[in-house]
């Protein structure tokens, strides 16, 4: 058993209750009291003493958490050993439940209590409890917070491994439950005061305008987003972290295994539409009933809630990955809808403001993911280009514009974010999902608008650059390595070789980073010719753009293999439209207006015969998540926890990731 010197730091006010708690047994008793009150509460109803109970052993087990070793927090949770001088004073108030570990009872009853729950909003310690109970669970799976490495050989996590081990309530029930209260969005009843933390400087905005809000809230009808609504945030971040986390006792020997879902993805495999009756018959055929069942939810419902926010927010965009890579028939809905904008705008604002503001690349990574993933699909990469906005999107103010497809807008913003990965980041993963979304939607492109033609061309012109300078570099470094070849000899008569191995290892990664912006600058180049292949007359902007910049492509290497093919096609194309052009309007064509010019490329594209090119290779790429997935997502999704959720961490005792005030994947 723990006592007070097991500590590794001084405990804070709030645990003086559990200080003797070796003695007392009194947050054994705590918990006895609560899986009680929790029992009886779901069939009388909850009021807020419930709510109160939840929420003080919230704060005594985060405490804790933040204090103890797993290992200890295990012991400290534990019943006394027979023979315990506490033995028989235990006995007399707890003796049935001592029989089950106490974590056990908790865990157990808490998700009881949440699936029995169908009104949170019914009055407000319904509505108090439910949102105790999320915020209780997400403590109890916060164990994670405090480990440095997921991969540690015999990985402890107690409360974790109750809640995954658990088998009183079924995972389907549980994230079924979870689902619907992200979807509905439950509000607090009228004239329940919530604390929920927020930014000081909208002190004074929310002033201003709480009249109007109070009014707008009386007139809501429809359900609220996640991040709007108490409940579906915090529902939404415990089936984050529900289906995102460690697995206890797997170690390192496990680490490049095959890693089993948890029970709670698992059950999310078989997600289903509550709103198609052809499935649930289909089903009851088939047999699945109660334990075989998936968890069923209202497809267009989970699409307007993942859809509604005009930027999608960081948790958003992570509960969407999740119910698209693992939610059953989900992913094919999305991809059958006829209306790609309601999903696409979201996500590409979301990115706009990650390249505009902080860099948050952790929130970059997974919307270029679920980019990459839809991208995947042809019929959905080619839907986007028949698709025109009408009206400028919210997070373009300032910019507005005319009427313009939905694919150049959203390979805009798809090349803005790579010319910033390249420029400022220079992270490999963030350029090749950027340059491999821009590659499935290349043959598909018709109608670029300018501003895409030229953000395309200003890339090459990037990346054609910087590959030139590492090639430099890494050719310097290789003649320097062939200079030591002969290494001086010590006084000993031994060869000095620690330069020589020195600039060995240098020239290697030097000439490893020249072959990787090589690649990039084939994938772009691959692009930019796959569009001119396979849609020449239709992306006349393009044309204009490569004509306007005809002298980048002019220092490149033609005999190079990878580059051969692509810098063809393009050369070929800037050759006949400098030709057609110098016929239809003479030699003083380069002192032109843009639309001058423009005009007499459309008028000669029209006699284009696409055979004139060399056929590239079909570029395509897929999605898998890798099996060392959850080193990025489990970080990722606790950060989100962390400054999200409406509870208080002690950022100091965080382990898992740095956090940069409680905001982005600093992982």
């Amino acid at each position: 058993m723990v006592d007070a010197t097991s500590f590794s730091s001084p405990l804070p006010p709030q645990s003086t209750t559990v200080y003797h708690n070796c003695q007392t047994y009194n947050l054994q008793r705590l918990i006895v009291l609560l899986c009680r009150k929790l029992e009886g509460a779901s069939k009388r109803g909850a009021d807020v003493a419930v709510a109160n109970l939840l929420c003080l052993l919230r704060i005594l087990l985060q405490d804790l958490m933040e204090h103890l070793t797993p290992a200890q927090l295990q012991a400290f949770l534990s019943w006394p050993a027979p023979g315990s001088p506490h033995k028989v004073a235990v006995e007399r108030d707890a003796q049935e439940e001592e029989q089950t570990p106490v974590e056990q009872q908790l865990v157990g009853a808490c998700l009881r209590a949440l699936v029995a729950r169908n009104d949170p909003a019914a009055s407000a310690g319904e509505y108090l409890t439910q949102l105790h109970l999320l915020q209780l669970l997400l403590v109890m799976l916060s164990t994670q917070l405090y480990c440095q490495d997921l991969d540690e050989q015999g990985l402890e996590l107690p409360l974790l491994a109750a809640v995954l081990e658990q088998s009183e309530v079924d995972p389907v029930s549980v994230v079924e439950t979870l689902l619907r209260l992200v979807i509905v969005g439950p509000q607090a009843p009228l004239g329940l005061r919530l604390f929920l933390p927020t930014d000081t400087r909208a002190i004074l905005r929310s002033l201003v305008w709480l009249p109007m809000s109070a009014f707008s809230f009386l007139l809501r009808r429809q359900p609220a987003a996640p991040g709007q609504s108490p409940l579906g945030l915090h529902a939404c971040l415990l089936l984050l972290t529900l289906c995102f986390h460690a697995l206890p006792g797997e170690g390192a020997e496990g680490a490049l295994t095959v890693r089993t879902p948890g029970p709670y993805r698992l059950a999310l495999h078989g997600l289903r539409d509550a709103d198609d009756a052809e499935a649930t018959a289909a089903a009851a055929e088939d047999g699945r009933g109660a334990l075989g069942r998936g968890p069923r939810a209202s497809f267009p419902a989970l699409f307007a809630c993942l859809t509604r926010e005009p930027v999608a927010p960081p948790e958003t965009a992570l509960l969407l990955y999740l119910v698209l890579h693992d939610g059953g028939d989900f992913r094919g809905y999305c991809l059958a809808r006829t209306d790609p904008e309601a999903l696409l705008l979201p996500l590409l604002g979301a990115l706009q403001r990650e390249d505009a503001g902080r860099g948050d690349r952790g929130a970059v990574y997974v919307l270029l993911t679920l980019l990459l993933a839809f991208s995947s699909d042809a019929g959905w990469a080619a839907a986007l280009h028949r698709v025109w906005l009408e009206a400028t999107p919210p997070w373009l103010k300032g910019r507005a514009r005319a009427k313009q497809p939905l694919g150049s807008l959203a390979l805009s913003v798809l090349l803005r974010s790579a010319h910033a990965s390249v420029a400022r980041h220079g992270d490999a993963f963030l350029q090749t999902n950027t340059l491999a979304v821009l590659a499935n939607l290349a043959p598909h492109v018709t109608g670029l608008t300018s501003e895409a033609a030229q953000r395309l061309v200003s890339l090459l012109a990037l990346l054609a650059r910087r590959w030139r300078r590492l090639a430099a570099d890494a050719a310097g470094l290789t003649t320097m390595a062939a200079a030591v070849g002969n290494p001086a000899t010590a006084a000993d008569g031994t060869p000095e070789a620690t330069s020589l191995a020195v600039s060995e290892s240098t020239s290697a990664a030097a000439a490893e980073s020249a072959q990787l912006a090589h690649d990039f600058l084939r994938m772009a180049l691959e692009s930019a010719s796959a569009v001119l292949e396979r849609a020449l007359p239709a992306n006349p902007a393009l044309v204009y753009a490569l004509l306007h910049r005809g002298e980048l492509f002019e220092g490149l290497p033609r005999d190079d293999p990878g580059l051969r093919v692509p810098l063809a096609n393009i050369l070929a194309v800037i050759d006949h439209f400098t030709r057609a052009l110098a016929r239809s309007l003479g030699e003083g064509a380069a002192a032109l207006d843009a639309g001058t010019v423009m005009a007499a490329i459309r008028h000669d594209s029209r006699a284009w015969r696409g055979d004139r090119l060399q056929r590239g290779a079909d570029l395509h790429f897929a999605y898998e998540e890798g099996l060392q997935a959850h080193s990025f997502f489990v970080p990722c999704v606790w950060a989100r926890v962390v400054a999200a959720s409406s509870l208080s961490w002690d950022l100091d005792a965080i382990s898992l990731f740095t956090p940069e005030g409680a905001v982005g994947c600093s992982i």
